[in-house]
């Protein structure tokens, strides 16, 4: 199940905006956003000590890449999320409506942060509130001015393609099946993103590595 994580200023009813970090593909709603092992590390903890007049959020959704990561539950590591992952459009229509429930009756400015797959969350969440017109659950839509893409592979990726191609080997769950290079779904997700974000005011920005690792 998705879970949407209060980091700071959410409890704040005179705040001016809304940010929502979304990990990706074998993150979590904590550990992405760190790189220790406490509070000092995490840029969404950083974000609402600045900020304390903005509310800040982590969104946190099983998104595991393989199966295998399941037996750890027998010797009583993990989480019910470990080895887990849902469909995409399932995962976005269930992302939105705790979305709606937190923050359905706000106004003010919504921004995404979002790491890989949550990229793809993320847009498919907007279009599900934009379909909703003026549905309560459109209200996402309506308020989200900036979505910040962090290495969001937004026509899938060829790792993701060369490890279902051994799914029988590796487990691949299903968020790792989404993820497949020129997936028709993906390519028909971004021309709608792309089409739409004007109309929505959002301004999109996208990060990603441009030097080989070595």
């Amino acid at each position: 199940m998705s879970k949407l994580h209060r980091i700071g200023g959410t409890g704040n009813d005179s705040r001016k905006a809304d940010v929502v970090f979304i990990h990706g593909l074998g993150g979590d709603a904590f550990g992405t956003w760190r790189h220790g092992q406490d509070e000092d590390s995490s840029w969404p903890h950083w974000l609402a000590k600045k900020n304390p007049e903005v509310g800040v959020w982590s969104l946190g959704y099983a998104a595991s890449p393989s199966k295998w990561p399941r037996l750890l539950r027998l010797f009583g590591k993990g989480n019910r999320d470990t080895g887990h992952a849902m469909p995409l459009p399932a995962r976005a229509k269930q992302s939105l409506d705790l979305l709606r429930l937190h923050l359905g009756e706000r106004e003010g400015p919504l921004l995404f942060i979002c790491h890989s797959l949550g990229g793809l969350l993320a847009k498919h969440m907007l279009r599900l509130s934009w379909e909703a017109g003026a549905d309560e659950a459109g209200c996402i839509a309506r308020r989200t001015r900036a979505v910040r893409f962090l290495a969001t592979p937004h026509h899938g990726a060829t790792l993701a393609s060369l490890a279902h191609s051994f799914s029988a080997v590796f487990q691949t769950t299903v968020s790792m099946e989404d993820l497949r290079a020129h997936d028709a779904h993906l390519l028909e997700l971004y021309d709608w993103y792309r089409n739409h974000a004007p109309d929505l005011a959002i301004k999109p920005v996208t990060y990603y590595e441009s030097l080989e690792v070595g």
